[in-house]
């Protein structure tokens, strides 16, 4: 059976955590370790995709009051509110990987279906379109992606018991300024799963499914692991290279 190295790391720097999420890329890419699944949580803070407008997406007002940072990932798709009732799940895995497919947008199934099964396996009916997961006509959970020379990444979000009340607050409903030059977000009704299931779902509880559903669902063993030396170095080389000291990439409040 193959073998995924299992990460459950996050740290209190939102744009750390995205940075390890790069050098994770680059270090499956190169093969330098096993295809890599990483949970990991933000607080209270907006995540924009890679060609959006800080200005277009979010409040900056309701950021300042609600001490909600803002951070520019290096995948593309739109802007999303974290706190610590959202998981964050990441799978990278080497180009030549026999689950890569051709039509590389068909591969957000390798995380959606471990999200969708982990759904079921809670008694939530939940349905994969593109790159969103759908509970009736909510969304539940977001992901996007990259291509890198060597790897195929894909991240995205489960909203466990999520604020939406500050969601819709620090994000704004619709992108209205310099569209022509940058990618707006579709706004969407969202839910979480401790409102569908009314009742109090952890997140430590999510995890354990999560991680059965990886197993089931791709015949794989997890094994948890940690960073290697050299993709610390790597992350902390992108983080003084793309958040440190740089107003379009970080808002930190």
């Amino acid at each position: 059976m193959e073998k995924w190295r299992f990460l459950d790391i996050e740290h209190t720097d939102p744009c750390m955590n995205l940075a390890i999420e790069e050098a994770i890329v680059i270090a499956v890419g190169k093969g330098l370790v096993n295809p890599t699944v990483r949970f990991w949580r933000n607080l209270n803070t907006v995540v924009i995709g890679r060609f959006q407008s800080i200005e277009n997406e979010v409040n900056l007002e309701e950021c300042k009051k609600y001490q909600t940072s803002i951070v520019r990932r290096f995948t593309g798709g739109g802007a999303v509110y974290q706190d610590d009732g959202n998981l964050n799940c990441a799978v990278a895995l080497p180009k030549g990987h026999n689950l890569v497919e051709k039509d590389v947008s068909a591969t957000y199934k390798i995380l959606g279906s471990a999200l969708i099964y982990s759904l079921n396996f809670l008694g939530v009916r939940s349905y994969l379109d593109s790159n969103n997961i759908y509970v009736g006509e909510k969304k539940i959970s977001g992901m996007a992606g990259t291509i890198s020379d060597g790897a195929v990444f894909h991240h995205g979000t489960l909203l466990i018991n999520t604020d939406v009340e500050i969601l819709w607050k620090v994000l704004k409903t619709a992108g209205s300024l310099s569209l022509k030059k940058h990618v707006g977000s579709r706004r969407e009704e969202v839910t979480t799963l401790n409102a569908i299931l009314n009742r109090t779902v952890t997140v430590a509880e999510v995890k354990k499914i999560l991680c059965g559903a990886f197993e089931s669902c791709w015949k794989v063993e997890l094994v948890e692991g940690s960073l290697t030396k050299e993709e610390k170095l790597l992350a902390k080389e992108i983080y003084e290279e793309r958040y440190l000291n740089n107003p379009e990439n970080v808002v930190l409040f």
